[in-house]
């Protein structure tokens, strides 16, 4: 009779055990929620809509964008790299114009491939867009970007940046830079 009830109180451990793992184990398959990059509805939102879904944090972010240019040419490479104070695990970031239009292209390097993708978030059907594919936390992140050849004027590099799961900041904005034909005058 003892070992019934012990064999039965052990069953009952067991099984709350097995039901604490296992809302654990979605608890933190939510925490990761995109761990592969951003969905294309970001795109539209500018937001990394984890669930449930936070406002951006509205202090001074602790991170910037840096493009180390003034003026480029149409369809020059431009470097561009994130720069954090504190780590973060994920962003999105892509060039716009002063009438808020996303140009240029996005390049991979042999070494982005497998940490960050390349996203379609114009009509314009170029790769304009780029994000995280991992969830690593990163101080630094570079890209190469191509300027448009059909366009002169003012650009900024426009970006969300992801902290954790329920902190981001929307709108990190580079300091400007322009697209001239002739970059002498």
């Amino acid at each position: 009779m003892k070992n019934a009830a012990r064999a039965n109180r052990l069953s009952c451990e067991s099984f709350g055990l097995a039901v604490v793992l296992a809302v654990l184990a979605l608890v933190l398959n939510q925490l990761d929620a995109y761990p592969d990059g951003a969905p294309v509805s970001s795109c539209k939102y500018w937001s990394p809509w984890h669930e449930p879904y936070t406002e951006p944090v509205s202090s001074i972010p602790p991170y910037s964008i840096k493009t180390y240019m003034d003026v480029v040419r149409p369809n020059a490479l431009v470097p561009v790299c994130l720069f954090g104070q504190e780590p973060f695990k994920g962003f999105m970031l892509q060039a716009i114009t002063t009438d808020g239009d996303v140009v240029g292209t996005f390049e991979l390097r042999d070494q982005d491939k497998g940490r960050v993708q390349l996203m379609n978030c114009s009509t314009m059907g170029t790769m304009d867009t780029v994000c995280h594919t991992e969830k690593n936390h990163k101080k630094v992140q570079s890209f190469r970007w191509r300027a448009p050849t059909d366009y002169e004027g003012q650009i900024v590099f426009r970006a969300v940046i992801v902290r954790n799961y329920s902190i981001f900041w929307r709108n990190l904005e580079s300091l400007p830079f322009q697209i001239k034909l002739d970059v002498d005058n």
